[in-house]
């Protein structure tokens, strides 16, 4: 919830016409995601290069600047506490699991027996309905850049066992 908070209110801001403060503000919240996890970088890199096509003068380097800082501040923590400035080194490298990018966990996530999310939460399936028509829309790629960034690094993962964890949660 508070990951999809802070990419959603980013994603907000950045879809308007912020001036210089609500571009800080959105650069702000997309620097909350990768430190909430790991997988969530490539959606704030998303939310960047959605700053970087529709921001303009004051508002852009406004956003660049808090940006780059709180990147900068994230590789100095990381190399501070374990010695690399890769969030990955929290894990010792890239976890083998994670290794290779497999389209073989995407069903996973959504039909897996007990965790899937469609077979939990089937009102999901009109989500997936209205897809298209979203897709259709001349002004849909900063929806689909951002939904595929969160998507993407679920896709090396293939632990859809579950557990004591809600349905598609990495989601």
């Amino acid at each position: 919830a508070p990951s999809a908070l802070a990419l959603g209110g980013s994603f907000a801001l950045l879809l308007g016409a912020p001036g210089a403060a609500g571009a800080a503000l959105a650069a702000l919240c997309a620097a909350a995601v990768p430190w909430l996890h790991v997988k969530m970088i490539p959606a704030a890199a998303a939310l960047g290069l959605i700053a970087i096509a529709r921001l303009r003068g004051r508002a852009l380097a406004a956003f660049l600047a808090v940006a780059g800082t709180a990147a900068a501040a994230f590789g100095l923590y990381y190399a501070s506490v374990f010695g690399l400035a890769s969030p990955l080194a929290l894990y010792g490298g890239v976890p083998a699991d994670a290794q290779v990018l497999s389209w073989r966990s995407l069903p996973g996530l959504f039909l897996d027996r007990s965790f899937g999310l469609l077979e939990v939460a089937p009102v999901f399936l009109l989500a997936l309905a209205g897809l298209p028509i979203v897709l259709r829309r001349r002004k849909a790629w900063p929806h689909a850049l951002v939904g595929l960034a969160v998507l993407a690094p679920l896709l090396s993962w293939r632990m859809w066992w579950g557990g004591q964890c809600p349905p598609a949660r990495f989601l």
